[in-house]
């Protein structure tokens, strides 16, 4: 009888440990919550870590510099009208009797002149244009202006003549105005090549001032590509004796 009643309370010993364990969902510590993440528990192998949402920046294109006694401004880019201007004038009562580019009132540009022009000095223009297709420029013209801001007013020495020198695409012009219209196509691209000798015997009106240019008959269908300006050492053909500008276009260069 003894052994019945041992052998039952061992029985019943066992049935409440195992009701114990099962209580604790099999998480090990008896209180149901091992489910349960904590804060340091890191995410398992099988889990991706989530990178937090970063915005989109959108590309801001380099805006080039503003350079002093240097204009740039084309139809294609949303301006008035295509051309380039040089400024080398300091006024219209000294040589070489051309307006100095003002100070923009928007702080855009800092006015003044591209270089300080030597009478007697050679220097070389180099335009890279090409044509706006089949509508396009089919020539262009280098001249000399008055002011060094908005639309060109050409001197009366540069409108007496300014078709009387005619260039083709191979060949280099010595004087200004020179009329850069022999055997252009429509869409193509050129080289235009000027250079001139400064010549320190004019007057205001003549064949001095600040230099540009347009399209002929004032056409605005080209792109710029760049433009490059170098004195030269000892007249036209002679080595460069010091680079004062090289400008590419931002996006056309």
């Amino acid at each position: 009888m003894k052994k019945l009643l041992i052998l039952a309370m061992i029985l019943a010993l066992a049935l409440v440990v195992a009701t114990a364990c099962g209580d604790d969902d099999d998480n090990g510590n008896g209180n149901g919550n091992d489910n349960q993440p904590t804060d340091n528990q890191l995410p398992s192998d099988n889990q991706p870590l989530v990178e937090p949402d970063v915005p989109d920046v959108p590309d801001v294109p380099d805006v080039p510099a503003a350079i002093p006694g240097y204009n740039w401004g084309f139809v294609r880019d949303g301006g008035g009208g295509s051309g380039f201007d040089i400024i080398i004038g300091a006024g219209r009562d000294v040589w070489p009797f051309a307006d100095a580019q003002p100070e923009a009132e928007d702080g855009s540009h800092p006015g003044g002149r591209l270089f300080d022009p030597v009478p007697g000095a050679t220097y070389r223009i180099s335009y890279d244009v090409q044509s706006d297709g089949d509508g396009g420029a089919s020539g262009w013209r280098v001249r000399w202006m008055l002011p060094g801001y908005g639309y060109p007013s050409y001197t009366a020495g540069d409108t007496e003549i300014v078709n009387a020198y005619e260039v083709a695409p191979d060949q280099v012009a010595t004087v200004i105005p020179a009329h850069f219209n022999q055997g252009f196509t429509p869409g193509g691209r050129y080289t235009l090549v000027v250079e001139i000798t400064l010549d320190g015997d004019q007057n205001y009106n003549e064949l001095i001032g600040n230099i540009t240019l347009r399209g002929t008959a004032g056409s605005s269908e080209w792109f710029a590509r760049g433009v490059t300006v170098e004195r030269l050492v000892d007249g036209p053909g002679s080595a460069v004796a010091e680079e004062i500008l090289v400008w590419t276009h931002p996006t056309r260069g």
